[in-house]
This record gives structure tokens, C-alpha cells and sequence, in this order.
């Protein structure tokens, strides 16, 4: 053990703290602090990870945080060389960037379209309601006038209506009394108006953005996990073990394991087969087709 993570471990037994508190409050693992106080560098992520697992133990220890990264860096032997898996993530970020940067943007983004759906669909409800209520009123005038008598029958039956008396003289005068015709019934009711269907409301769910998927990881076990939707870092941090994380994305998504023997990943749902090793530190590039094979970075 040298003289950094002597440092450490010293600082942190005279404060009488354990490393599974230490773990808890800077949500390291307890085997990357061990790493750091036996100068085991070799078992940790690399590059900026270890200066921020640096940073974080010397501010709960309450020691200088520049000056023990100095330290570090002493102990370590300056800064490790990128690993080509380094340069194989930075390709693919900046391949996926120059890919939005030359991407012709698009004429109205999907808010829109959303919006404008919307004011059809309310647009189309509203003139459906009031035309199912002009028909029920014409409906309901229609079948008032049906039940009403017209004027000129009415006239009719008044003219040939005759007191009783007269009809007596009529019949004493005439051998035979002419019997009144019964006047025709007519309808008066006209045929309803057809019922007019109403349009079917728009539906939304066309609004969708097409091509989506999601890749689901579990962690059998602590890894430190980078995950990168669309050319943009969304975490970097350390998965405890029984802990998941899932990232959404409409092109690429590309993962970064620490430990990939110990994850678990699922693919819009479906289970992947083993992708590694314990203790292997891969990188796994997601299309909308699923797992992409591995893409030798440009030197």
C-alpha cells in the first residue's frame, strides 16, 4: 500500500468510519474504495471516473479534494492512456452529433401535429353536437305539425256541417237524404329526415413517435454503467447490485458496462443472452433492430 491510499485509510480509521458508510453517502462501491486505498488503479473504470471517485472519498473524509487528486494522479503515474473502448464511445457520439447537425429538420415536430389533431378532433365534436341537436328540433316540429289538423280540412267540415232542424226538413222534403262523404284522411306527417351519421373523432394515438424502443438493465451485481441515447450522455454511475435503470431512444442507444457479466438485459421487453464476462468491461451499441455487432472505433 502506498503513500495515497495509506492517507485514506489512515483519515478515514481515526474518524472511525467503515467503508459501507462511505459507500452509502458517496454511492461508490465498497470495492472501488478498497481499489483506491490499496492502489489497486487497475480495477477501476478509468479516466474521469476515477478522479470523481477521488473527489467524492476526500470530501467525506473532509481532506483538500484538488490536492488528493494531485495525489492521485502522483500515485497512478499520471494519466492513463484512453482505452480503445474510450475511443470507440467518443467515435459514436461524435458520429451520431455530425449525423443531427446534417439531419434536415423536420417541416413541424410532433407537439404540433399533436396540437393540430387535437383542434380537428374538438372541431369535429362540436360540429356533431350541434347537428344531432338541429335535427332532434326538426325532428321534434315535424312530429307537432302531424298531430295538428290542417286549415282548409277544417273549413270543409265547417261548411258542410248543418243544425239538426234543417236536416229534419231536408229529409221531409226529399225522398231520399243524401248521406255526407266522409272527407279522404290525409297525412299530414312528412317522411323524418334521414339521420346523418356523425363523424367519427380523430384519433390521437397517430401522434406516437414511430420507431421508439427501450433497452431495460438489471444488475445481478454492482457495475459502474454509461448509457448514451441519440448521441447524448443521459448518466454515469455506479448500478448496485438489485438496481435497474432504462433508457429510451428513437436511433441508437449505446451502453457501457464495467461488469457486463453481472447485468441482465432486456430489449424492448426480451431477455439478451449472457454479453460477457464477470468483470468485463464492454460496450453494446443498440439500434432500433436490436443489439448492432461491435464497431471498431477510428484511430
Amino acid at each position: 500500500m502506498g503513500a495515497f491510499g495509506e492517507k485514506l485509510k489512515k483519515t478515514r480509521e481515526n474518524k472511525k468510519i467503515t467503508l459501507d458508510d462511505v459507500a452509502v453517502s458517496t454511492k461508490i462501491s465498497v470495492r472501488m474504495l478498497r481499489a483506491l486505498e490499496e492502489e489497486k488503479f487497475n480495477q477501476l473504470p478509468g479516466g474521469v471516473f476515477n478522479k470523481g471517485f477521488v473527489k467524492a472519498y476526500a470530501r467525506h473524509l473532509g481532506l483538500d479534494e484538488e490536492k488528493t487528486v494531485a495525489e492521485y494522479v502522483a500515485a497512478s503515474g499520471g494519466a492513463p492512456p484512453p482505452t480503445a473502448e474510450d475511443a470507440e464511445l467518443r467515435a459514436i457520439a461524435e458520429r451520431k452529433e455530425k449525423e443531427r447537425q446534417n439531419r434536415p429538420r423536420a417541416e413541424m415536430s410532433w407537439g404540433w401535429v399533436a396540437v393540430v389533431l387535437l383542434v380537428v378532433a374538438l372541431g369535429l365534436s362540436v360540429w356533431g353536437f350541434y347537428s344531432r341537436d338541429r335535427q332532434n328540433a326538426r325532428r321534434s316540429s315535424n312530429q307537432h305539425e302531424g298531430m295538428t289538423a290542417p286549415s282548409w280540412a277544417v273549413k270543409v267540415n265547417d261548411a258542410t256541417a248543418q243544425p239538426a232542424s234543417d236536416a229534419g226538413l231536408a229529409g221531409a222534403n226529399s225522398p231520399t237524404a243524401p248521406s255526407a262523404s266522409p272527407l279522404p284522411q290525409t297525412n299530414a306527417s312528412p317522411t323524418p329526415a334521414e339521420k346523418t351519421p356523425a363523424a367519427p373523432a380523430a384519433s390521437l394515438q397517430d401522434t406516437a413517435y414511430a420507431g421508439t424502443f427501450t433497452v431495460l438493465v438489471k444488475a445481478n451485481d454492482e457495475s459502474w454503467l454509461t448509457a448514451i441515447a441519440d448521441g447524448k450522455v443521459l448518466f454515469q454511475e455506479t448500478l448496485p447490485a438489485a438496481g435497474e435503470k432504462s433508457i429510451s431512444a428513437q436511433k441508437q442507444i449505446v451502453l457501457r458496462a464495467g461488469n457486463v457479466g453481472a447485468i441482465d438485459v432486456f430489449f424492448n421487453g426480451k431477455k439478451l443472452p449472457p454479453l460477457g464476462e464477470e468483470g468485463e468491461a464492454k460496450t453494446l451499441t443498440f439500434g432500433q433492430d436490436g443489439l448492432e455487432p461491435a464497431v471498431n472505433a477510428a484511430h
